[in-house]
């Protein structure tokens, strides 16, 4: 009735389906590239975050309108190694887990290509940290000027603490 393993840097839980556009690209592409830049990592359809519990998703239209945007992230390269090649088919793999309660979970198997690094699209360079996933660009941004005042106040404080030693 609920999921072995918690969410972890190779583990993510999605209650259902996305069905809207923003929620897609939230709840499925966001997760992805963070895998694909970081080890590879399953997305998991079908368990509740909050307690692993499995409620299962509906085997329905739903169903095959997922499966459609899991392959339209590969036929339209919603995500891109940065070298300027594609994603490959064998970076994603679809499968159907049923257990003995008849509820059915989709798990998403994520492979990088070792050695690559992956960005998305529309959102950019996304990367898994524990269970969560940060988009690059939310982090501080230094230009070659910002870096070499930083270094000098580094190197003062350094020079301050030796001083301090002696």
């Amino acid at each position: 009735t609920h999921f072995p393993l918690p969410e972890s840097n190779w583990m993510e839980y999605k209650e259902t389906f996305p069905r809207l556009k923003d929620c897609f690209e939230k709840q499925v592409l966001l997760p992805v590239c963070g895998f694909l830049n970081a080890s590879g990592g399953y997305l998991v359809m079908g368990v509740v975050d909050a307690d692993r519990f499995i409620k299962g998703v509906p085997t329905d239209k739903f169903m095959d309108a997922f499966m459609l945007k899991i392959d339209d992230i590969i036929r339209h390269q919603y995500i891109r190694p940065s070298d300027g090649s594609y994603l490959l088919p064998e970076n994603l793999s679809v499968s159907y887990l049923t257990t003995k309660y008849d509820k059915t979970v989709v798990v998403v198997k994520v492979i990088p290509t070792p050695g690559k690094e992956y960005y998305c699209t529309k959102i950019g360079k996304v990367i898994r940290l524990s269970a969560s996933n940060l988009k690059i660009s939310s982090l501080p941004q230094f230009t070659a000027e910002d870096e070499e005042k930083i270094m000098r106040i580094v190197k003062k404080r350094m020079i301050a603490t030796k001083c301090e030693k002696l």
